[in-house]
């Protein structure tokens, strides 16, 4: 028989064991893993699997979607990006720039 502690995953023992910390960071590398895995077989049998007339219909149809998703959410980026730079005439812009003014006031007090 082995050690009670040998069917735990690491992420489980660590919870068990109150190392939190390294708990979460062993779970959140875990998924991260299993998606690159997951990314990295679907990309090597995408030829193989765009051979099939529902597959390819189902793969063409979430493009889409995904490019509908871009072309709502590109616009928006595009404004914030503007408001972070600081250098439109808008309010977030002049709120940036007053900030930054009290930032450097406050920087040379010191």
């Amino acid at each position: 028989m082995g050690s009670p502690r040998a069917d735990r995953g690491a992420g489980r023992g660590a919870v068990t064991h109150e190392y939190w910390l390294s708990a979460i960071a062993t779970i959140i590398f875990a998924k991260f893993l299993g998606v690159g895995v997951a990314a990295f077989i679907f990309d090597v049998t995408r030829p193989k699997l765009l051979e099939m007339q529902w597959f390819e219909t189902l793969y063409e149809f979430i493009m889409g979607l995904r490019a509908k998703a871009a072309a709502l959410v590109d616009p928006i980026k595009v404004r914030i990006v503007e408001a972070l730079r600081g250098d439109g005439d808008g309010w977030s812009s002049r709120m940036l720039r007053l900030i930054q003014r009290f930032r450097k006031s406050v920087h040379e007090a010191r």
